[in-house]
């Protein structure tokens, strides 16, 4: 029989609500690109946060699907661990992204 499976690479991008989600380069300076895909048209919260839970980029997508990119340039953060998320009312993905 045929098997399908999905492949996941942490660093380049991962299956999301439907869609593809990629951060890179990762890690980083605080100099990165964030793009997706989304397949389903729906509102999302994109939220980018540090280690302690406080959002440093936030930005609502109301009735959105399609292609997204934008980069970024948050040269001096302090280095650690983010958490990039994205969610809709029904789900929700999370990516971590190092700034060293």
């Amino acid at each position: 029989g045929i098997t399908s499976f999905n492949v996941i690479t942490y660093s380049i991008g991962e299956t999301l609500l439907g869609g593809s989600f990629h951060v890179f380069p990762n890690p980083n300076d605080g100099s990165f690109t964030l793009a997706f895909s989304l397949v389903n048209t729906d509102n999302y919260n994109l939220a980018i946060k540090n280690a302690l839970g406080q959002n440093i980029f936030e930005e609502v997508l109301n009735d959105f699907s399609g292609d997204y990119s934008k980069n970024f340039n948050f040269l001096g953060m302090a280095k650690g661990v983010y958490l990039v998320s994205i969610a809709s009312h029904s789900s929700s993905y999370t990516f971590k992204m190092i700034v060293f």
